[in-house]
């Protein structure tokens, strides 16, 4: 999917495309993104406390939403991996997975320093972000787990679980 604007990529961008790709008019979907964010923020307090993981984890299924369109035609799936059955959530679970994470995040046994530039000759590697808990109106986070603090937070996401932890400012 290619987004623009500007009016020459408009005119030019039908002469590239190929047949699974799709042009969409950046003021199209300015508008429907504003529209999505309408919705959601008529949304209540307690669907919005966890809509990263639960409630936004897809776009609505109004088919009237361009970004519904497009989620029919790049991940057609998605509607049937929506409707699974949940299991029940288990925190224990969550603590250990997140015990596992902070371990790696902060250096655990057997975790050195180094110089190394070739991924391929690495065990592992640790790929961390900065994000601030809330951009804008929404909460990027959820509150409650891992370790968070008043110093830089790192928000880690596995599968549609998010887990934080944190790291000190250099």
């Amino acid at each position: 999917m290619f987004t623009s604007k500007d009016r020459f990529h408009s005119q030019i961008v039908p002469l590239f495309l190929n047949p699974r790709q799709t042009f969409v008019n950046g003021e199209e979907m300015k508008q429907d993104l504003a529209r999505l964010v309408e919705l959601y923020s008529s949304m209540p307090d307690e669907v919005l406390r966890d809509w990263t993981v639960h409630f936004c984890a897809a776009p609505p299924e109004d088919t009237s939403y361009l970004v519904t369109r497009l989620w029919d035609r790049y991940l057609p799936f998605w509607r049937g991996i929506k409707e699974q059955p949940r299991g029940p959530h288990d925190p224990e679970a969550d603590r250990k997975l997140i015990e596992e994470i902070n371990m790696w995040v902060d250096g655990g046994p057997g975790i050195q320093s180094h110089d190394e530039h070739d991924v391929d000759r690495l065990d592992h590697v640790t790929i961390s972000r900065s994000v601030m808990p809330r951009k804008g109106r929404w909460r990027m986070v959820l509150g409650g787990a891992g370790r968070a603090d008043a110093r830089s937070t790192k928000q880690i996401i596995l599968k549609d679980i998010a887990f934080l932890s944190t790291e000190a400012n250099p």
